[in-house]
Order: structure tokens, then sequence, then C-alpha cells
């Protein structure tokens, strides 16, 4: 890999990760126009969110 590639690569890498997902804005902007309180509910929810996301497929319902 020569290193134009690899800087362009490196460039884009870095760019993805510096910006923010919308999941983080939607926090941010809860808790800077609601205070810090009214997030906890929202952060509890996310996280119940991730941990069923990765759960095992055993473990997760379908809407069947």
């Amino acid at each position: 890999m020569n290193i134009e590639v690899w800087i362009a690569f490196a460039s884009a890498v870095l760019v993805f990760c510096i910006i923010p997902g919308s999941t983080v804005l939607l926090v941010m902007s809860q808790a800077l126009s609601h205070g810090k309180k009214s997030v906890f509910p929202l952060v509890a929810g996310v996280r119940a969110g991730d941990l069923y996301e990765r759960a095992p497929p055993k473990l997760q319902f379908t809407m069947a």
C-alpha cells in the first residue's frame, strides 16, 4: 500500500471516529435543553437497547 492510499484511509477513519452518532447527539441535545436529570431515563433506554442488540438470538424476541 503506497503512502497516499494509507493517508487517505487514515484520514477517513479519523473523520468517522470524531463525528458523534445520532444517539450521542440526542443525549447531548436533551441534556442541554432539559438539564442533566432528564437524560438518565434516555441513557437507561439506550443502554437497554444496546444490551438487547448484543444478546444471543435465543434471548431476543421477535414481533411475529
